[in-house]
C-alpha cells in the first residue's frame, strides 16, 4: 500500500479502488525504494493516529458533558441486517435506559478475509461491520445521546478473520467497545491458531490506544458444554485473555472479560451455584468491566419462566456488580427481538440505585463515583425536564437518576411515574 502510494501518488483509499476494480496490482509495484515506502509508510500511520487520539479525546468531553447511566451498563443488541432500521432500534433502545449499543454481525462475517465497504441493507443474523456503518451508527447514538443527555457507548465485533482491519475500522470512528478474541476463533471458528493471535496482538493494541473496551467470548463455551462442568474453562480462558491484553499493552480497565448465567435452572442450588461464579470472577479481576451475558442455552420459549430467569440473571449482576449487563429477552428462543422486546428490559426505575463507592473507575474514566453514591450529575435540560425535581435554568439541581427530556416520558409512556 504505502509503495502504490509513493509510487503513483494515490491516496489509499483510490489505491483501494484501483485494487478492486482490477487495475493495479500490488505485488508488481516497482520502482520505489525501500526509504520512501518506509517514510510514507510512517506519514499514513501517524495520520490515522492522529485521528485516533482525537476521537479519544472527544469521547471523554462527551463522557464529562453527559455522563452516562449507573453501573452496570446495559447493553442491548440491535442485528436487523439493515443499518438504517438498526439505527431506528437503537435510538428507542437508548431512550428506554440502553447504556450499549452493539451491532451483531451478519452471520459469517467472521470468516470473510475481506471488509464489505459501504453502507448495507442486507444481512443474515446481523448487520455487515463496515467503516460506513460504524459511522452511521455512531452519528445516529451521538444525536440521541445528547437530546437525553446521556452518553451511549458503540459496540461491534472485530473476532475472526480480519480482526485488526475493523479493529482500525473501529478505532477511526470513534467505537467503543469491540469483541475482541483470538480464542473463539480458534475454537468455534477453526482460525489458524499463528495467524489469529498475530492479529489479536495488533488488535488489542490500537483498541489500547484508541481507548476501546475489548470483550472477550468465554460466554460462548457455558453455551456448547455444561456451565458447571465446564465453569473451570471460563475462568482459564480469563486468565489466558488477560496475560494476551496485558502484552499488547491493553490496561484492566479497558478488559471486558466475558462470562454468563448459563446453568440449568432445574439445577438445584443452581442460583447459589450462578451468584459464586458471578463473585469470583468479580473478585479475581477487580479493575477489569466484567462483560454478563444472560441465558440463552436453557430459555424455551415459555417467555413466563423465561422472564423469572432473566429476573434472577438481573439480580446476580447487581449484586455482584458486574460491569457491562447484556439484557436477557423474554422472547429468547421464538424469534429475533422486536422494538418492544428489548424496551422492558432496558427500563430504568425513575430512582436509581445508589453507586457503591468502592465501585472501581469504569473504562478508564477519571470520573469516579462519590462517597455519597457515585456519579452525580446536573439535569442537562431543566426546562423540559417532566420530573419537576426541582431544577431550573437558572438554577440546576444534582439529580444522577433524572430523565432529562419529555420525549423519554414520551417513548416510556405509563411504566414511568413522576
Amino acid at each position: 500500500m504505502a509503495a502504490a502510494v509513493a509510487r503513483y501518488g494515490l491516496t489509499p483509499q483510490e489505491v483501494a479502488e484501483r485494487v478492486a476494480a482490477g487495475d493495479l496490482d500490488l505485488t508488481r509495484v516497482g520502482g520505489v525504494d525501500e526509504g520512501a515506502v518506509r517514510e510514507t509508510g510512517e506519514e499514513l500511520a501517524q495520520a490515522g493516529l492522529a485521528v485516533i487520539a482525537k476521537n479519544r479525546r472527544r469521547r471523554e468531553e462527551l463522557l464529562a458533558h453527559l455522563g452516562e447511566g449507573p453501573p452496570p451498563l446495559l447493553y442491548v443488541i440491535v442485528a436487523t441486517g439493515d443499518i438504517y432500521e438498526d439505527v431506528r432500534q437503537a435510538r428507542a433502545a437508548a431512550r428506554q435506559g440502553a447504556d450499549i449499543i452493539a451491532v451483531i454481525r451478519s452471520t459469517g462475517q467472521s470468516l470473510l478475509d475481506y471488509v464489505p465497504y459501504g453502507p448495507t441493507r442486507e444481512g443474515y443474523g446481523g448487520t455487515y461491520a463496515t467503516q460506513a456503518n460504524f459511522r452511521i451508527m455512531r452519528e445516529a447514538l451521538d444525536e440521541v445521546g445528547e437530546a437525553i443527555g446521556r452518553y451511549i457507548r458503540l459496540c461491534n465485533y472485530c473476532s475472526g478473520l480480519c480482526m485488526p482491519e475493523i479493529a482500525a475500522m473501529g478505532a477511526l470512528e470513534r467505537l467503543d467497545v469491540m469483541l475482541n478474541d483470538a480464542l473463539y476463533g480458534i475454537l468455534f471458528r477453526d482460525i489458524n491458531m499463528q495467524r489469529t493471535l498475530i492479529d489479536q496482538y495488533f488488535s488489542r493494541m490500537l483498541n489500547s490506544y484508541a481507548g476501546i473496551v475489548i470483550n472477550t467470548g468465554e460466554d460462548n463455551y457455558l453455551t456448547t458444554a455444561d456451565a458447571v462442568e465446564a465453569a473451570h474453562t471460563v475462568l482459564a480462558s480469563q486468565f489466558i485473555n488477560e496475560q494476551f491484553a496485558l502484552l499488547s499493552g491493553l490496561p484492566p480497565q479497558q478488559m471486558g472479560l466475558g462470562h454468563a448465567f448459563e446453568m440449568d435452572p432445574m439445577l438445584e442450588d443452581g442460583f447459589l451455584f450462578e451468584l459464586a461464579q458471578a463473585q469470583l470472577v468479580r473478585q479475581i479481576f477487580p479493575d477489569a468491566p466484567i462483560k454478563y451475558m444472560p441465558p440463552t442455552k436453557h430459555m424455551t420459549g415459555n417467555i413466563f419462566r423465561g422472564h423469572v430467569q432473566d429476573a434472577l440473571f438481573n439480580l446476580v449482576g447487581i449484586m455482584t456488580r458486574q460491569g457491562i449487563q447484556l439484557l436477557g429477552m423474554m422472547t429468547e428462543a421464538l424469534h429475533t427481538p422486536f422494538i418492544q422486546d428489548r424496551a422492558w428490559p432496558s427500563r430504568r426505575p425513575s430512582t436509581s440505585s445508589p453507586t457503591p463507592a468502592t465501585w472501581p473507575t469504569r473504562f478508564g474514566s477519571s470520573r469516579a463515583g462519590s462517597s455519597s453514591g457515585g456519579p452525580r450529575r446536573c439535569c442537562a435540560r431543566p426546562s423540559t425536564c417532566w420530573k419537576r425535581c426541582g431544577a431550573s435554568a437558572s438554577s440546576p439541581r444534582w439529580n444522577g437518576a433524572c430523565l432529562p427530556t419529555s420525549s423519554v416520558r414520551a417513548t416510556a409512556g405509563a411504566a414511568w411515574t413522576a
